[in-house]
């Protein structure tokens, strides 16, 4: 199987499994996983772990034999990102409403850079390694190049997109592409820890948090405070639970309505 994964309680651990060839995506296993992703919140995940199999790769990008292959036999498996017919997986990671927790257990290269991109939040293995290298291989970076800037500050993206050079974790972590480096026998744990904790918070309250963080980027500021995302915790009776819950000092019960 190329993908694995695991349900706990309502956190999804998904793993790219094709270690031998740095767990590379075939056009199957990006559809495969937008459609993971994308069915996640009907079946009562509240949150993602994403992560790679064995502790060299993460996700090299997208597996350049078989794309290379098909090129030459003149079907190519890219689409336009601006008239392709389908999503593309990391508008349906960036999307979703359900958190995604990227687990950087190596490599997170081209594709597997803008896949992390698409993830609320980035845990690495100490040993894990970042690059684009896309400016190298005549690719475009589409997603790379609108995400990054926002993630970091926009010099150290513009270093990452315009030279192709790869970085390590402890560089990532200063230029914050990451917020926590452990060491690579505590990555599935830290970052299902992290998982379970957001689960466990008010869902409707971590769903128009996420909403209103990523779409208020680049507004003006009184526009973003007037943004009224759906959907409101304000009147649901989750508001009235998780106050009760703590003036009793007990876990609150989530509706999550």
């Amino acid at each position: 199987m190329d993908l694995i994964s695991r349900r706990e309680g309502d956190v999804l651990l998904v793993k790219l499994n094709r270690p031998k060839v740095g767990n590379c995506m075939t056009l199957e296993i990006m559809i495969e996983l937008g459609d993971i992703v994308f069915n996640a919140p009907k079946e009562g995940v509240r949150a993602i772990v994403l992560t790679g199999e064995g502790d060299r790769f993460f996700c090299t990008g997208i597996d350049i034999k078989a794309f290379a292959t098909a090129d030459a036999a003149g079907k190519s498996l890219l689409e336009n990102p601006y008239t392709g017919p389908r999503r593309g997986l990391f508008e349906i990671v960036a999307e979703s409403d359900v958190p995604v927790i990227a687990a950087i257990n190596g490599a997170a290269i081209g594709g597997g850079l803008e896949l992390m991109l698409a993830c609320d939040i980035a845990i690495a293995a100490e040993t894990a390694s970042f690059g684009c290298p896309e400016a190298k291989r005549g690719m475009g970076a589409q997603f790379a190049s609108v995400m990054l800037p926002r993630k970091i500050a926009p010099a150290f993206a513009m270093d990452m997109l315009l030279t192709g050079e790869t970085i390590d974790a402890a560089e990532a972590a200063r230029r914050g592409l990451v917020v926590a480096l452990v060491p690579g026998e505590d990555l599935e744990e830290a970052a299902l820890k992290r998982a379970h904790a957001i689960a466990a918070n008010a869902p409707l309250s971590v769903k128009r948090m996420r909403r209103i963080a990523r779409r208020s980027r680049e507004m003006p500021l009184t526009a973003a405070l007037r943004l009224d995302e759906n959907p409101d915790p304000y009147t649901s009776e989750d508001r009235v639970e998780g106050l009760r819950a703590f003036v009793e000092k007990r876990a609150p019960v989530w509706k999550g309505r």
